[in-house]
């Protein structure tokens, strides 16, 4: 996989990775991109996955995180990863927990299939009980269990667990048959 792909995926993986940061605290003082690219720049000093955590958004104004005010080369992986933000966004389901728009934090992350396939529903992931391990553990369930900074901590524990593996396997030596 070539460098660009990698950084594409990093930086599209983990680009709200600082909304998680940023719910861990009571009082946060910047926006989540900012958490989130501040964080991921203690674990690479890849630019081009650090900008796509910082400028994956393009809000009303002249804000610094925003991408249009961006000094950010063409090919930049954070056109991508705002594009598919933006697709993400198209199913936003904060307009439907409080019929004014805004976000509830203490809301869990929804199935993607309570919008599309046959059976449509209310069924949520419980990302701080996930186990890669265990796929069924990682099932939707129909209960909403509210989120509080604490799960919210276990949740970053454990993407920066599995970033790390992830980052450990892409630097081993191939095994070579003999």
């Amino acid at each position: 996989m070539d460098k660009k792909m990698v950084e594409t995926f990093y930086g599209s993986f983990l680009h709200d990775i600082g909304k998680a940061i940023q719910r861990q605290v009571k009082n946060p003082r910047f926006n989540h991109q900012t958490f989130g690219s501040e964080f991921i720049s203690d674990y690479t000093d890849d630019e081009e996955i650090i900008d796509a955590l910082y400028y994956h958004h393009n809000q009303p104004g002249d804000k610094k995180t925003n991408l249009n005010v961006a000094d950010i080369p063409d090919d930049s992986v954070a056109y991508l990863t705002y594009i598919g933000d933006n697709i993400a966004a198209g199913t936003d389901r904060r307009y439907e927990e409080g019929g004014k728009g805004g976000w509830n934090h203490q809301t869990p992350l929804s199935d993607v299939f309570n919008r599309f396939g046959i059976s449509q529903g209310h069924r949520f992931l419980h990302p701080y009980e996930m186990r890669p391990e265990l796929p069924s553990d990682m099932d939707p369930i129909d209960d909403m269990d509210e989120f509080s900074p604490e799960k919210y901590t276990r949740v970053v524990n454990l993407l920066l667990t599995t970033y790390l593996r992830l980052k450990e396997t892409r630097t081993r030596p191939k095994p070579t048959c003999a």
